[in-house]
Formats: structure tokens, sequence, C-alpha cells
């Protein structure tokens, strides 16, 4: 599943190293979901991000469009 992370923080003006920072999230964890989506993250480590980008958990999931 792919992540919107990256384009919430640009949004919000925050590098995903802050986000890092805010959220307790390990900064190569967030890298990583750039490059492999969301498959295997914890809910947890989404929710934590998602309260620090201040945006509900199902925000930081690309909408996949089922035709």
């Amino acid at each position: 599943m792919k992540s919107r992370v990256q384009e919430l923080c640009r949004e919000r003006g925050m590098t995903e190293y802050e986000l890092a920072g805010r959220s307790g999230v390990a900064v190569d964890t967030i890298y990583g979901w750039r490059r492999r989506g969301l498959d295997g993250a914890t809910l947890g480590c989404v929710a934590r991000v998602a309260r620090a980008l201040g945006v509900p958990v199902e925000e930081t999931f690309e909408e996949v469009r089922r035709d």
C-alpha cells in the first residue's frame, strides 16, 4: 500500500527528518515507507506519524481505486 507521508510532509513544510523527531518513529522507517510503501508497517508507528502530521491514520495511505 502506497504511503502519502512524503506528500503530507511537503504540504506542511516539514521534512521527513523533522517528522521522525516529532513522532518518535525512526527516520529510516519513514524513508523506507517512501520506497516500499506501508506494507508491513505497524499500526502504532503509522498512528504516531499521523498524529504528528495532524491527520487521521487513513490519510497516510494513498487511495486505491477499484473499478
